[in-house]
C-alpha cells in the first residue's frame, strides 16, 4: 500500500473512533468469509459498521490519544473492529449473539466514550434492554406521578357526584 493511502487510511480510522460511540474489539481468526458478512449486516442494521484494520494502522491512528497505551496489547494478531455509531447496546447485543452461535469470536476489548472498556463489560452492555425500552420506562416513570396526581384530583368531584347521587336515591325511595 502506497504511503498516500496509508495516511489516508490512518485518517479514516481516527474519523471512525471519533464519530463512533462505542467501538469494540475482537479476532475474528476462524470466521469465514459467509459468516463474516452476515455479521457485517446485522451490525449494519443497528448503525454499526465492521471493519477489519492493519493493526500497524490503528496503532498509528491512535497516536496522541489516551487509549493507545491501554490498546497497545489488544492490537496483535487479526482483529476487527466494530464501530458503533448510534445504539451502543443494540451493537453489544448483535456481537455477543454472534459469539453464542460462533465461539470462534473471541472479543479483546472495547471503548465506550473514549474509555477503555473489558469483555465483562461488553458483556454487561449486551444484557441491557435496548433504547427504545429504557426510554419508555423513563417516560412511564415521569408520567406516573403526574397520572397519580390527575387521578386524586378526579376522585374529589367523582365521590361528591356519588353523594349526590345517594342522596338523590334516598330522596327517591321516600
Amino acid at each position: 500500500m502506497p504511503r498516500a493511502e496509508k495516511e489516508k487510511e490512518v485518517q479514516d480510522i481516527q474519523e471512525k473512533f471519533k464519530k463512533a460511540q462505542a467501538v469494540f474489539l475482537f479476532e475474528y481468526h476462524g470466521l469465514n468469509v459467509a459468516d463474516m458478512t452476515g455479521l457485517r449486516m446485522k451490525l449494519r442494521e443497528g448503525q454499526a459498521e465492521l471493519k477489519v484494520l492493519k493493526n500497524t494502522l490503528v496503532k498509528k491512528a491512535l497516536e496522541g490519544s489516551p487509549l493507545k497505551e491501554a490498546m497497545a496489547s489488544d492490537f496483535k494478531g487479526p482483529i476487527a473492529c466494530a464501530f458503533s455509531y448510534s445504539d451502543v447496546v443494540s451493537t453489544a447485543k448483535v456481537l455477543v449473539d454472534f459469539k453464542k452461535e460462533d465461539q470462534s469470536l473471541n472479543f479483546k476489548s472495547g471503548v465506550l466514550k473514549e474509555r477503555k472498556i473489558q469483555v465483562q463489560e461488553i458483556k454487561a452492555l449486551a444484557k441491557l434492554p435496548s433504547r427504545e425500552v429504557l426510554l419508555a420506562h423513563l417516560v412511564g416513570t415521569l408520567a406516573a406521578p403526574i397520572s397519580s396526581f390527575v387521578r386524586v384530583l378526579a376522585a374529589v368531584p367523582r365521590k361528591f357526584l356519588y353523594a349526590l347521587k345517594a342522596v338523590e336515591e334516598k330522596k327517591g325511595k321516600s
